[in-house]
This record gives structure tokens, C-alpha cells and sequence, in this order.
């Protein structure tokens, strides 16, 4: 979690009682690689904190993936829809 509020500290300046309350609501998943986290063309609350490695987002172009962009350790991973 200390790179997530690194990262977060070094985007935006909050107050700590900000901070505190945001990461309160911050819960832990190990994620397997290869998952797919946002399914395409749904609808996804979601905003996933990258700890530890890269995640990577994709369309399929006739049945070939084609990435779109990654995101590394103290990014975020979320749905555009």
C-alpha cells in the first residue's frame, strides 16, 4: 500500500484525514497473471491500485489482442465505459 500513497501524494496534495479516510476503504486482491479484471462493453465501479507489477489493457481486432496501454506499480487500472 505505501506505493499507492506514494503515488497518490506525489498526483494530488491531501490533507491526511483525507488520505486516512481513502485508504480505509482500500481492500487488498491478489490478482493471477493473465487475469481479466473489466470484462469489454460492461460496466465496472472499480479502480484497481497497481502494487506489485503491470497490468495491461486490450481490444480484439480480428481475433488478434492489440494493447492499448499498461499501466505499472502505483497506477490505476479502470473501466472507460
Amino acid at each position: 500500500m505505501e506505493k499507492i500513497i506514494q503515488s497518490i501524494n506525489n498526483t494530488y496534495k491531501m490533507r491526511q484525514e483525507s488520505l486516512n479516510k481513502l485508504t480505509s476503504k482500500l481492500r487488498s486482491t491478489k490478482i493471477t497473471k493473465k487475469s481479466i479484471l473489466i470484462e469489454p462493453f460492461t460496466k465496472n465501479k472499480n479502480i484497481y491500485f497497481i502494487e506489485k507489477g503491470v497490468g495491461r489493457s486490450f481490444i480484439t481486432i480480428e481475433g488478434k489482442e492489440v494493447t492499448t496501454w499498461f499501466a505499472k506499480e502505483g497506477q490505476l487500472l479502470y473501466s472507460t465505459n
